[in-house]
Parts: structure tokens; C-alpha cells; sequence
């Protein structure tokens, strides 16, 4: 048998291979994202006109100042530390109840720990916003930080 032309052998090189097709679970879970129906579509407007409420009350805030959050004197601590020590709360009962499934040694814990200890992170992330939001003027945070700088400290982060 002889070898084909090699005109005809870098022809057959270059031509696209088949497609392959796509299988049957593909199919099956890329089927959910073909369409959504009006009411899901009426949720994530509302979804996102609650997230642009928020921006907005946010930005009123930033420009009015604390007073907007009612804060008056003689009470400065208001409503952004109460909600900063119940979101620790949160964190650490999510703390609490991953510890006690293993002290017990619960054999159906994996799935509760994950979500307790989920639990913990997200509400420590959301805890750490309102220090932040509590300073009332955002950009006032830069000042902060220590100014002081001791010898052992590396010249960069003094700067």
C-alpha cells in the first residue's frame, strides 16, 4: 500500500474532527438557564430595587452625617454598634454550635459544621462592616491609623 500525496495528508490534517455531541446530563442541567419565567424576573427587580435603596440611604448618610441614624446627644453609640456586637453574637454562636457537635462526636455533624462554621465567617465579614459605617464619614477612616512608629517597624509602612 502506498502513502497518500502529501497535498491530500495536510488536507486531512487541517479539516475540523466531528463536533461531539453534548450528553444527556448536560442537557439536563443547562436546561434550567434556557429561560426564567416573569416572576422571577419580578423578584430580582425587587431584589435589586432593595440594593439600590440601600446604596441610597447609604450615600444620604455619608453626605447628612449620623444624625440620619438618630444619633443625638448625649448617646453617640447607637444602632451601628448594636447591630456590630449581635452579628458577633451570631458569629459566635456559630462557633459554639460546630464546638459542641465534636465534643459530642456526632456522627451526622459534617453537614451542620459546615454551615455553622459558614455561618461564622459571614457574620464576622458582616460584623466588620459597621465599625466602618459607625465612623460616619467613610473616607475618615484613612485617619485611623497609628501614626506613631516604633524602631522595629519597617520605614515603608511609616511612611
Amino acid at each position: 500500500m502506498t502513502p497518500p500525496p502529501p497535498a491530500t495528508a495536510a488536507a486531512d490534517m487541517m479539516r475540523p474532527g466531528a463536533v461531539p455531541q453534548d450528553s444527556q446530563i448536560n442537557v439536563d442541567v443547562l436546561a434550567v438557564t434556557k429561560g426564567a419565567s416573569w416572576p422571577w424576573f419580578a423578584l430580582l427587580a425587587l431584589a435589586l430595587l432593595g440594593v439600590g435603596q440601600a446604596a441610597a440611604v447609604l450615600a444620604y448618610q455619608t453626605y447628612e452625617g449620623l444624625g440620619v441614624a438618630g444619633y443625638q446627644a448625649p448617646v453617640f453609640w447607637g444602632v451601628y454598634i448594636i447591630t456590630f456586637v449581635f452579628w458577633i453574637g451570631i458569629g459566635h454562636a456559630g462557633t459554639l454550635i460546630s464546638a459542641i457537635l465534636f465534643l459530642f462526636r456526632a456522627q451526622w455533624r459534617n453537614a451542620i459544621n459546615r454551615a455553622a462554621e459558614a455561618m461564622t465567617v459571614f457574620a464576622v465579614l458582616t460584623a466588620a462592616l459597621f465599625p466602618l459605617i459607625h465612623i460616619g464619614r467613610l473616607w475618615k477612616f484613612y485617619f485611623l491609623r497609628s501614626t506613631s512608629c516604633s524602631p522595629t517597624r519597617i520605614s515603608a509602612l511609616c511612611g
